[in-house]
């Protein structure tokens, strides 16, 4: 099956030094090359205040890291961090992006005007004529359609 993409979040105990918030940071990515993915991005881990106590603690080291990995090994990597007595709560999401297919409109014959240009705040941008605005809308509509909330 084809490797998806996820966002994984994750809450460490807010206890432990600088050098172990590191290496479980690592060891989280290590484990998500573990079971087949790759690591797409990976957010410095941050100390924040919990809106509320999570196993009586209050605050917590937040770190976010995106990956694509097969949705079967997902399961695994998910339980692998449940075992992890560092790691307070995890969530991990799949992220959906659209695929957006624009037709090319026809090349009109060339004619000795360049595009207008109007400056907006310093500026320039380009006009669209409302036959492109149409195809692009109607683009967007279509893609929004297919995307599951």
């Amino acid at each position: 099956m084809e490797n998806l993409t996820y966002e994984l979040a994750y809450h460490l105990i807010p206890k432990l030094d600088d050098a172990v918030i590191q290496a479980e940071s690592k060891a989280i990515e290590d484990l998500i090359g573990q079971y087949g993915g790759f690591v797409l991005h990976s957010k410095k881990v941050e100390k924040k205040h919990l809106s509320y106590p999570i196993r009586h603690e209050t605050t917590a080291y937040f770190g976010v890291i995106d990956f694509t990995v097969s949705p079967e090994k997902l399961i695994k990597i998910n339980d692998s961090l449940k075992l992890n007595n560092h790691v307070l709560r995890s969530l991990i999401i799949k992220k959906i992006r659209p695929k957006i297919q624009i037709e090319e409109p026809a090349k009109e014959e060339a004619s000795n005007e360049a595009p207008k240009a109007k400056t907006t705040r310093g500026r320039k941008t380009k006009t669209i004529d409302p036959e492109t605005s149409g195809k692009i809308d109607a683009a967007l509509d279509t893609a929004l359609e297919k995307i599951d909330y």
